[in-house]
Order: C-alpha cells, then sequence, then structure tokens
C-alpha cells in the first residue's frame, strides 16, 4: 500500500485511486508469485498472471456501495 500512495504522490495527488493500483501491481506482485509448473505457467510469466488477474477485478463504484 506504501508503494502506491508514494506513486499516487509522485503524480501529484494526496489520495490513491484505483488506477494507481493497478499501475504499481506488477512492480509489487511480481516477485510474490511463483507459477506452478502443473498449471502450465512458465517461471518469469509472472506479468501475465497478474494482467489477468487484474482484468478479472471491478472497480468499485459509489452506486455499488449504496447497493450493499
Amino acid at each position: 500500500m506504501k508503494a502506491v500512495q508514494v506513486y499516487a504522490l509522485l503524480q501529484g495527488r494526496t489520495y490513491v485511486i484505483p488506477d494507481d493500483m493497478k499501475q504499481m501491481a506488477k512492480p509489487v506482485l511480481a516477485h510474490r508469485i511463483v507459477p506452478s509448473q502443473r498449471i502450465g505457467v512458465k517461471q518469469g510469466d509472472t506479468a501475465s498472471i497478474i494482467d489477468e488477474i487484474l482484468q478479472q477485478v471491478t472497480v468499485p463504484t459509489e452506486r455499488e456501495k449504496d447497493l450493499v
């Protein structure tokens, strides 16, 4: 979370937006993901794994918040 906050600050903001999280996901998470050969993922292919996860995550909106 700190890395994302710093990124937002470098972008001239004192707050974090969802795009900041997506922008920092690869640099922050890439070294933490260890692909398994059992599922057919090659070593070093963590960027595509993170991209696939990010495509599946929806950004929460105020409307969704009100519905919960």
